[in-house]
């Protein structure tokens, strides 16, 4: 059976067995409906939010675009900031090397960064951790240089 629901701005539509399920409920700004082992929920405020015991659905974890100042212009994924943090934490040493802090907790994930700049610009990924990875950036000379990037974490998303 195909589901499909249209609750003014939110609209969504998925294929169910509907013989096994426990519960669906609406309510103004979303809906819920829980099977044995998993809980498929959406609202205007959370969006749709799928857990259970056997959720297996990887992806991008979470991303940035992080300016030459190394400030987030702009970031999602609820993983994206170290814990405690309201913003995302990049450093830089004076090897070059960067560090992106994070929360994802596993290290089941593959950092993709992508420099942003005119010209070539390499970049060598050195540590993958539970919560940042590192990574250098050089120039088409083989020197290490510094620029804007975007970055994303695809991997397991638990």
């Amino acid at each position: 059976m195909e589901v499909y629901i249209n609750l003014g701005m939110i609209e969504s539509s998925w294929k169910a067995n509907v013989g096994e399920y426990r519960r669906i409920a609406y309510f103004p700004d979303g809906w819920y409906i829980s099977y044995p082992n998993t809980l498929l929920y959406m609202s205007g405020k959370t969006g749709f939010v799928l857990s259970g015991k056997d959720v297996d659905i990887p992806g991008v974890i979470c991303g940035a675009r992080i300016n030459a100042k190394r400030v987030a212009e702009y970031h999602y994924g609820k993983r994206a900031l170290k814990q405690g943090w309201t913003t995302v934490l990049v450093d830089r040493d004076t090897a070059g090397i960067y560090r992106v802090y994070h929360s994802i907790g596993h290290k089941r994930y593959v950092p993709q960064v992508t420099p942003s700049r005119s010209g070539t610009v390499f970049v060598d990924m050195l540590e993958v951790t539970d919560y940042y990875f590192e990574f250098k950036l050089y120039d088409k000379n083989g020197n290490p240089t510094s620029c804007a990037f975007n970055y994303c974490c695809i991997g397991e998303n638990y």
